[in-house]
């Protein structure tokens, strides 16, 4: 007797797979917004994390030793990984002039010397690679600030953290 449920064959599943991570791969892309892409900081309480990406931070200096983290220890002018960028491009959401940062949308990031105010060329920042071949680099700590707006007034210390440790980012 023959069983009423069709049966899924393993090629099927890995296929449904690919056309999934596609999809999702073109509408972040596309600049789509997805569901765990950010949490708007002013609709959650104080105790509550904030997700950027995949990543969840309780606290502005969470945000920070993360963002220093991938500056310190990733290779200069390579592409980051999708979690890294799915991370930053949500980050970058809050800049305080996300619009030219942004541009017509951004293919990747990338640690990149940082030159800009007084940079000795062992400093380090993040950089926006968009999709028309021009880049622009930013300030984690700018877009910090906006997403744990009550505080920002903590970020004295950490840029006393970042100039002990090393690289600092740009604008």
């Amino acid at each position: 007797m023959a069983d009423a449920k069709e049966e899924v064959q393993p090629t099927e599943v890995v296929e449904a797979k690919e056309e999934a991570k596609e999809e999702v791969k073109e509408e972040v892309a596309d600049g789509a917004e997805t569901q765990t892409e950010t949490q708007t900081p002013g609709k959650r309480g104080s105790s509550e994390p904030v997700t950027l990406g995949y990543a969840s931070f309780k606290t502005i200096q969470e945000l920070a030793g993360f963002c220093r983290t991938i500056l310190q220890n990733s290779a200069l002018n390579v592409d980051l990984n999708e979690y890294e960028y799915l991370t930053l491009l949500a980050l970058l959401k809050h800049h305080p002039d996300k619009d030219r940062k942004l541009g017509l949308g951004v293919r990747a990031f990338q640690v990149r010397p940082f030159r800009g105010a007084g940079g000795d060329g062992e400093a380090r920042a993040f950089h926006a690679l968009r999709k028309d071949g021009s880049w622009e680099d930013f300030s984690y700590l700018k877009c910090a600030a906006e997403v744990f707006p009550s505080q920002a007034g903590q970020l004295a210390s950490v840029k006393r953290q970042r100039s002990d440790s090393g690289p600092r980012s740009g604008g």
